[in-house]
């Protein structure tokens, strides 16, 4: 009689030489003497979004159609490889551009920013002139 194995199988991600995606954009920027506030005035991205880069916090990036043309501005003012760069988020967000957005981890809307909208203001500024 054959005894099953129950164990199961734990997907881990393995780095490639300890060096994950953000590190190297980090280095790339700090090896031409840069913060970030340098960097987003000069490549007029916003701050939070290159720190999402280089921090792999891939939750708060855009759809990943604008989020890879922002990594493209990012690295091309870095003098960095585009294409590997590109081919590299591909990997450690683990999408393309061909994966439903709404798979995606996103960040959590909360209730509160959906309650003042310019409908609101409208129907407000209305009321106030009647």
């Amino acid at each position: 009689m054959r005894r099953r194995n129950s164990m199961a199988f734990i997907l881990r991600k393995i780095e490639h030489a300890g060096v994950s995606f953000g590190a190297k954009l980090r280095a790339l920027r700090r090896d031409r003497g840069l913060n970030y506030d340098q960097a987003a005035e000069a490549t007029r991205l916003p701050r939070r979004v290159i720190e999402a880069f280089e921090h792999d916090n891939f939750s708060a990036l855009p759809e990943s159609v604008y989020a890879r043309n922002f990594l493209r501005t990012y690295v091309r003012f870095l003098g960095g490889d585009e294409a590997y760069f590109l081919d590299c988020f591909d990997e450690a967000r683990g999408t393309c551009d061909f994966v439903d957005p709404l798979l995606l981890p996103r960040r959590k809307v909360r209730s509160a920013w959906f309650l003042v909208t310019p409908r609101i203001f409208r129907y407000v500024g209305l009321g106030a002139a009647a």
